[in-house]
């Protein structure tokens, strides 16, 4: 049994005590009360009585007139005149009446009064004596009405206390739930401060629980801030700030796959459909510079080259730059038709920024526009082959080589693509299963396969997803993925996963629907993971706003392509998710790298801290598989999951 009930149920004996105590010392004391109003009333009864006796001078016919008399006047229970020998001279006896009070009080309350007596006399004459008992109604009923007034009395007085009682019990209840909610939220990794009470005891209680989550929320900080920083040693170029050549050269692998997906699901040419640029910037005459100003000047001058090339990402989504080696940065642009016009404008920007640090430096940029799905390696060769060219060309030291004519069908004709398609439900999830070591499926992830054109291919999300995104279609995206995966679970009962977009997830009326969807199928919702990206980080309030809805309706909640964003996972379990999914491009080649090896060991350690469990995704390599497996990864997706079942 709970303190809280003990002590109510303490409150409310305590209570009942109290008003039975007093209703018993009350109906007592009036009882003692009316016996001796009682015994008052009947001596004094006698005594008149006797003197109008006295009065008729022994004549037993005319005392027996003024007895009957006296007695029909209803004063009187009870009288007999009584001889001095024991003679009863004159008796009359009315029936016993006990008024409006019920039968088993009276009997229960039995208030034995004596009957009064005196002495009649003529003269120094003994005549006899007198006995008298009046009626009993009045005594039962005055007792009978005082203890329901005094009960009655006693029972609001008991039950405002009991109010008051309560109330403060309640008081006390809502501050220990509020502890005990800290306590249940710090077990399972969130952090949650509550402001101190003015019970003295809780506020007592509560400051140290606050100390604690402080505490336990600066290791997490501090540890998440190592994490990250290990993040950029692994990832980075200590220099410039830029991804190092084997992280960038993943991105942009995974970029280039993209491509070679929309081939596959449109049926174009295997060489793919064209993507975006690539731009390779040389600082010119390295070991010259080394020689002339000295290291730490040629150190500032990649330093400031990084910052110009870092702008790009910051400004354009979807663009990344990495340093290739000591003297070359490179620039990945997303978008076909731009890497010429960009390469003039990050020539001129270098060329004014460098010529503060040294005048006589230039740096050279070759590019490649109109890539292919053929490989980073590919890729690189053809942007090395323009480079080349514009080392051998001289001033202004920019080539760009188009390998496409390149346009799209425009922005305008894709969103009434994707309208159409929405509008009449040409629409289909993939399904690719996340599993654990032993085999066992967590959930199928359900990506959106979108059918542009009427009896033409579903085309997977790579493809229309930007455009999708541009044209503000994302909400109804991700509510067909959910409302296919809701159907499908359904059907055959396996656990699915479905993405949604930070676009979306601002969108109440999305968050809302979505809600009202999971809860009309409460058991095909309990077996649907929601995930977003990492760059939801950004918005934990809209996150946390969408999570208090639908956690309660059995859906887990995950965040998908981990990897950038690392010091903001600390706080992703306050806000309720239950799995991270780390980007397969931050621990490729895990294998055969000690870095990236203790890079994830790190991971595992934060996800264990955090209570969550610890997906890879777009696993390609066995071996890097087999060693995700060794440091404790709970689950992975991918090709080499697929070769291995």
């Amino acid at each position: 049994m709970s303190m809280i009930r003990q002590i109510a149920l303490i409150l409310a004996a305590v209570v009942l005590l109290a008003i039975g105590g007093s209703v018993a010392v009350g109906w007592f004391s009036t009882r003692q009360g009316l016996q001796e109003q009682w015994e008052v009333r009947n001596a004094d009864a006698a005594t008149m009585l006797a003197l109008a006796l006295t009065q008729q001078k022994g004549d037993p016919a005319l005392m027996e007139l003024v007895v009957l008399a006296q007695f029909d006047t209803g004063h009187y229970r009870r009288v007999q005149l009584v001889a001095p020998d024991g003679r009863v001279l004159v008796a009359r006896e009315a029936a016993v009446s006990t008024g409006s009070a019920p039968a088993w009080f009276a009997h229960l309350a039995d208030m034995q009064v004596p009957p009064g007596t005196a002495i009649v006399t003529d003269g120094w004459r003994t005549i006899g004596r007198v006995l008298v008992d009046s009626p009993s109604a009045w005594a039962y009923d005055g007792l009978w009405s005082a203890l329901l007034r005094t009960t009655g009395w006693l029972v609001l007085v008991g039950l405002a206390a009991l109010g008051v009682a309560v109330a403060a019990v309640g008081r006390w209840r809502e501050g220990l739930a509020r502890v005990l909610g800290q306590a249940n939220a710090l077990e399972s990794g969130r952090f949650q401060e509550l402001p101190e009470p003015a019970t003295a005891e809780l506020r007592g209680l509560t400051a140290g629980m606050n100390a604690m989550v402080r505490r336990i929320h600066a290791v997490f900080d501090e540890h998440s801030a190592q994490l990250a920083a290990l993040q950029r040693q692994v990832q980075s170029d200590a220099l410039t700030g830029l991804a190092n050549r084997r992280h960038f050269m993943a991105r942009l692998e995974a970029a280039l796959d993209g491509a070679s997906s929309d081939a596959d699901a449109t049926g174009e040419p295997a060489d793919g459909p064209r993507r975006g640029g690539l731009l390779l910037v040389r600082l010119t005459d390295l070991e010259g510079l080394n020689a002339r100003l000295g290291h730490a000047v040629v150190d500032r001058l990649l330093a400031a080259m990084g910052e110009v090339l870092q702008t790009y990402p910051q400004h354009v989504d979807g663009a990344f730059a990495g340093r290739m080696n000591g003297r070359d940065l490179v620039l990945f642009l997303p978008v076909n038709g731009i890497a010429n016009e960009t390469a003039l404008a990050l020539q001129q920007a270098l060329s004014t920024v460098l010529s503060v640090i040294e005048p006589s430096v230039s740096v050279c940029i070759g590019g490649v526009d109109g890539l292919r799905a053929d490989g980073a390696s590919d890729a690189l060769a053809r942007a090395d082959e323009a480079l080349a060219r514009a080392e051998c060309e001289g001033p202004p030291g920019v080539q760009v080589m188009d390998l496409a004519d390149g346009a799209g069908i425009g922005e305008t004709e894709w969103r009434e693509r994707l309208t159409r398609a929405l509008d009449n439900g040409r629409t289909r999830i993939a399904e690719f299963p996340v599993m654990l070591r032993d085999g066992r499926v967590v959930h199928l992830e359900c990506p959106l396969r979108v059918q542009l054109e009427a009896e033409g291919p579903y085309v997977r999300a790579a493809r229309w997803l930007p455009m999708a995104s541009r044209g503000q279609l994302m909400d109804r995206v991700d509510m067909a993925a959910a409302r296919l995966a809701l159907a499908a679970i359904a059907q055959d009962g396996r656990p699915r996963c479905v993405h949604v977009s930070s676009a979306a997830l601002a969108d109440a009326g999305f968050v809302h629907e979505l809600e009202r969807r999971l809860a009309a199928v409460p058991q095909a919702a309990g077996k649907l993971s929601i995930e977003v990206d990492e760059m939801a980080t950004a918005h934990w309030r809209r996150w946390r706003d969408a999570a208090e809805r639908w956690r309660p309706l059995g859906v887990r909640l995950g965040i998908d392509n981990t990897g950038r964003a690392l010091e903001a996972l600390a706080d992703a379990r306050s806000y309720g998710v239950d799995y991270l999914k780390i980007d397969g491009r931050f621990i490729r080649g895990l294998a055969n790298d000690p870095a990236l090896n203790d890079f994830a060991r790190q991971l595992v350690v934060t996800a264990r801290a955090m209570g969550v469990a610890l997906y890879a995704e777009g696993v390609d390599d066995l071996q890097d598989l087999r060693h995700l497996w060794q440091i404790g990864f709970d689950g992975a997706t991918g090709p080499a999951v697929t070769a291995s079942r």
